[in-house]
């Protein structure tokens, strides 16, 4: 008998094939066979993708460390893992449009913008205690928070359509942070790039999870989110570098630092392109 595969010559009792290693199919395609097949490969708890993620629900180190020390089989590639982790992100957020900007921008309150519109109106005013309240200062007000309002959802809307370029184009500038934080030794950059791929993969679906919970109970509950992708972040890293908590949360601060940094020089840099592309182009 011969690998329908390969070709390799296999013996009458093989179940897989010793050179690629498919399984060997002998019985004939059934609808039963087909279902069967669908929720075991497909929705099953032993599929790779279930697999690395409950596992990397417990251990993260482990997984992340498998595929970098050259074993591949056990569980998904990081980036393929990442994929579809973003895949599910992007499909339930667009298909709950809406539902995102509300609950984005629920952070931003009635107290969020009337604290930014005196920071900006009260600024040049001689008697601002008399001109609170008064029926200009309103006036000026609710036209300022409903533009506030518009933009901020625009700007969502605008994430939400980016938001698969955002994640690669996110996914090496956190690298290189990880990489200058904790160091070359016993990492390089490569395989930093693979710990982020399955931190952000992982992170991602939970995100949708504290996302409906967000629609169904709270709109601050899809931000709690944010303090589990950092915990887990230093989850991953204390447990690949062996460091106490203490250590893990001092590398972390620094890598908000640098980010900040880095944030800060990617707007200036944007600024000035944009500057010069309008002294060229206008």
């Amino acid at each position: 008998m011969n690998c329908k595969n390969c070709e390799y010559n296999l013996t009458e009792t093989a179940q897989f094939c010793q050179s690629c290693g498919a399984k060997v199919v002998q019985d004939r395609i059934t609808v039963k066979k087909l279902r069967k097949d669908f929720f075991n490969d497909v929705l099953g708890w032993d599929n790779a993708y279930f697999k690395t993620f409950k596992t990397f629900l417990i251990a993260p180190n482990e997984v992340a460390l498998q595929y970098i020390s050259g074993t591949r089989k056990r569980f998904i590639q990081p980036f393929t893992f990442l994929a579809i982790g973003m895949a599910i992100a992007t499909f339930v957020f667009n298909s709950f449009s809406e539902e995102y900007v509300n609950v984005s921008s629920s952070i931003q309150d009635e107290t969020f913008y009337k604290q930014l519109f005196n920071f900006v109106e009260l600024q040049n005013k001689e008697n601002p205690a008399d001109y609170v309240g008064s029926e200009e200062y309103n006036a000026k007000y609710v036209i300022y928070r409903d533009n506030q309002i518009e933009t901020n959802k625009n700007v969502q809307k605008t994430i939400l359509k980016y938001f698969n370029i955002m994640v690669f184009l996110s996914l090496p500038i956190y690298t290189y942070i990880a990489f200058i934080v904790f160091g070359r030794k016993r990492f390089n950059y490569g395989e930093h790039l693979v710990i982020n791929a399955y931190i952000q993969g992982f992170t991602m679906v939970f995100s949708v999870v504290f996302f409906f919970s967000g629609i169904l109970v709270q709109p601050y509950f899809y931000f709690l989110s944010l303090p589990l992708a950092i915990f887990y972040y230093l989850f991953t890293y204390k447990k690949l570098y062996n460091t106490s908590w203490g250590v893990s949360i001092l590398k972390f601060l620094k890598f908000l630092v640098i980010l900040f940094i880095t944030i800060i020089g990617l707007m200036i840099l944007g600024f000035v392109l944009g500057f010069l592309g309008a002294m060229i182009f206008g």
